[in-house]
């Protein structure tokens, strides 16, 4: 890429997405000071004690203490209660990347138990909080680096463009690229899945363990936008058609809403990355509704009535249009999708869900997608 190219990415791409996720709540926190003129980045740590590290314990420490209190308002965890809630995400007991994504998933929307003030019996800890009141911690990081393992120095690190963390938990990995470059949305979705160590997972080209715990990844050029899980096939990534969830009417109103939330005129069409980012990264969505194991598979609930493979709801409704998008280019697609049902989905399928097959297995936004329904 050219620093030219790297311009046009930075201000066509990578800053409207910033002001307009500030816009719906996220706050914006730099994760490096970069010289426009030669590139140059000097990045941040954030609190963590290195690059190799991907949660922002800080952040997820005090969010802890802010959603787990005993009924009076006071609170029970102390720090030894806190490490063993964390260490259960940073120590999963799966192997496999795919075991260890689903795993965490179940423990980011149930919780976790830890001993109790009584030592005795076990309490249950949340991560995220369901309810109306509670308060959650949105951070958009650009510029986040993350160190895979033996990497040195000034080489061998990836930075994705945009991580957003909901308490400190990385959730949505965001790609931008310049609409001026060839096949960005291409570029896009490979580079993620280079982070994500998915194109040769014996290579170890990427840093898998930022990807642990994510439910979305979106790639964009700003005119285009598409999202997909960390396991999608390249041409399984989709667009978003609307500023609304799923179970909310798309209407102009709602369309007027998003132009004025960004300073465009009422009226004014939005593009992808406009579309997307309303309709799927607002937090507001997440607040919704209390997770249960039937009500996480609500997204991929199949319709009745279709033939052969179901498709779920949240592929039928706002994330493809009546006609498949055009193959993307400079990837060759990947043909056949699995079925939504869990229980057509062989173990040598599991790496190669497309976006809405995740139903008990949870590939795509998990946490999010189940919430963004009943939004």
């Amino acid at each position: 890429m050219t620093q030219l190219d790297r311009l046009d990415e930075l201000n066509v791409v990578e800053r409207p997405l910033l002001r307009q996720l500030g816009a719906m709540g996220w706050r914006h926190v730099d994760g490096a000071d970069e010289d426009p003129s030669s590139g140059r980045k000097d990045f941040h740590l954030l609190g963590r004690t290195d690059f190799q590290h991907t949660l922002l314990r800080d952040q997820l420490e005090a969010a802890l203490r802010r959603l787990n209190c005993n009924g009076d308002g006071s609170e029970w965890l102390d720090d030894r209660r806190i490490d063993q809630a964390i260490s259960q995400l940073e120590r999963p007991t799966a192997r496999d990347f795919i075991a260890i994504n689903e795993e965490l998933h179940d423990k980011i929307v149930r919780g976790v138990n830890v001993s109790g003030p009584d030592g005795e019996h076990e309490r249950r800890v949340r991560f995220v909080g369901f309810e109306p009141d509670d308060e959650n911690d949105f951070i958009a990081v650009n510029q986040f680096r993350v160190d895979p393992p033996g990497a040195t120095g000034v080489s061998g690190f990836i930075v994705p463009d945009v991580v957003l963390f909901v308490n400190g938990l990385p959730l949505v990995v965001i790609e931008a690229k310049s609409p001026a470059v060839t096949d960005p949305i291409a570029t896009a979705i490979d580079q993620m899945r280079r982070y994500a160590n998915r194109r040769f997972p014996e290579k170890n080209e990427g840093a898998e363990r930022l990807f642990w715990t994510n439910q979305l990844l979106v790639a964009t050029d700003y005119y285009d936008a598409r999202f997909g899980s960390v396991t999608a096939r390249p041409d399984d990534f989709l667009p978003w058609r609307s500023v609304k969830p799923i179970g909310i009417e798309h209407t102009r109103a709602a369309n007027d809403e998003v132009c004025r939330e960004i300073g465009k005129a009422p009226g004014t069409e939005l593009v992808q990355q406009e579309v997307l980012a309303a309709g799927l990264l607002r937090p507001a969505y997440l607040r919704h509704g209390s997770p249960s194991r039937s009500d996480s598979c609500a997204a991929a609930r199949p319709q009745s009535g279709s033939a052969g493979g179901r498709r779920c709801a949240a592929q039928q409704s706002r994330s493809a249009s009546r006609r498949r998008p055009k193959p993307i280019r400079g990837i060759s697609p990947e043909r056949g999708t699995a079925p939504c049902s869990a229980r057509q989905t062989s173990p040598e399928r599991r790496d190669h869900l497309g976006p809405c097959q995740w139903s008990t297995r949870r590939r795509l936004l998990g946490l999010p997608l189940r919430l963004l329904q009943e939004a």
